[in-house]
């Protein structure tokens, strides 16, 4: 029979003790490798997706689609090159893909609605802007001058709505005004270039009867304060 000494009795269950350990320590290890990972992929829905790869392939697989029609309600969009077609996504993180013609100028139109939104909130705050603009959905068309039963635009993504937005806002006057609202737009976009287009400019105002009638309508039920403030809201 094997006889063990209390020595050997010693060292088996220290070497069984440093694999027990080296073990818990190696699943512990894994544990909060995964803890990791799905706190990553919950923060980050793009965690270990190759980005540029499926906006590459997205590109090439839209490109040849050629319906529709370049906007014409405003006759300089009439002139916007049918075929370009480029694909841009920053991700939280600060990481920008693109492919395509995603570094050519455009009017970015309605896209600035949202900047100027955000930029009445952080000047006016969430109970005077809302006050003023309420955030339900209009069931109407964008440009249309109805209003909510309180009289305010039903959102700040509809026209009458950024209209309202821009007449709240007391940034300075004129070129000041402008400059000011470029450097938001700017710094909100992580570009430079963010610049005033004046054919657009031009081509719009020559356009907006629409636009005006909605500033009426929002003068008239005390949303717009004076018509200077309209007015600016319109430019």
């Amino acid at each position: 029979p094997v006889v063990y000494q209390p020595y050997d009795i010693f060292f088996l269950i220290l070497i069984g003790s440093i694999v027990a350990f080296g073990t818990l320590v190696c699943i512990s290890g894994w544990l909060t490798y995964f803890a990791r990972i799905r706190r990553l992929k919950a923060a980050n829905p793009l965690y270990g997706v190759n980005v540029q790869k499926v906006i590459n392939d997205t590109h090439t697989n839209l490109l040849e689609l050629l319906d529709g029609a370049v906007a014409t309600y405003i006759p300089q969009l009439a002139n916007a090159p049918p075929d370009a077609f480029g694909i841009a996504v920053m991700t939280c993180d600060g990481h920008l893909y693109s492919v395509g013609d995603a570094y050519d100028q455009f009017t970015i139109q309605s896209i600035s609605k949202p900047f100027i939104y955000a930029f009445t909130l952080q000047l006016n705050g969430v109970e005077y802007t809302h006050a003023k603009v309420g955030v339900e959905p209009s069931g109407g068309a964008f440009n249309s001058e109805r209003m909510a039963s309180d009289g305010r635009p039903f959102n700040p993504y509809i026209n009458a709505g950024a209209i309202a937005c821009v007449g709240m806002l007391s940034v300075g006057d004129g070129a000041d005004r402008y400059k000011i609202l470029r450097e938001f737009f700017s710094d909100l976009s992580f570009s430079g270039s963010v610049i005033m287009c004046m054919d657009t400019y031009y081509s719009e105002t020559g356009s907006a009867d629409q636009n005006r009638l909605i500033g009426q309508v929002l003068l008239r039920n005390g949303i717009i304060a004076s018509e200077y403030d309209m007015e600016h809201g319109l430019e």
